[in-house]
């Protein structure tokens, strides 16, 4: 993107200005992901079903947390499962139907 997302530092990484406004916008993403598979899936009649997710480490260790909490507020019925890789090992997974999503 062109821009720094993050800083780090002595305490830990925070994000910048431009990061916020990244998170901001994923954490819209991913509640969109989870409208459209409800949309598009009666949950009430999956019984125990399972969504498994793919993600890269910056997404997984600050954005996915948050999003997985929500989900399963919502969906207490659904496991969620997240594979952490990078792109190149998360796209092929989800091409060959072993991750719903990437």
């Amino acid at each position: 993107m062109g821009q720094r997302l993050f800083d780090r530092g002595r305490r830990g990484v925070t994000l910048t200005p431009q990061g916020e406004v990244l998170y901001d916008y994923a954490v819209e993403i991913m509640t969109l992901v989870s409208r459209a598979e409800v949309a598009v899936t009666d949950v009430t009649q999956l019984g125990r079903a399972r969504s498994a997710r793919g993600v890269t480490p910056g997404i997984a260790a600050y954005l996915a947390p948050d999003w997985v909490r929500r989900f399963r507020s919502h969906y207490p019925q659904l496991t969620v499962m997240l594979q952490t890789g990078i792109t190149g090992e998360i796209v092929p997974e989800v091409l060959s139907g072993h991750l719903d999503f990437g």
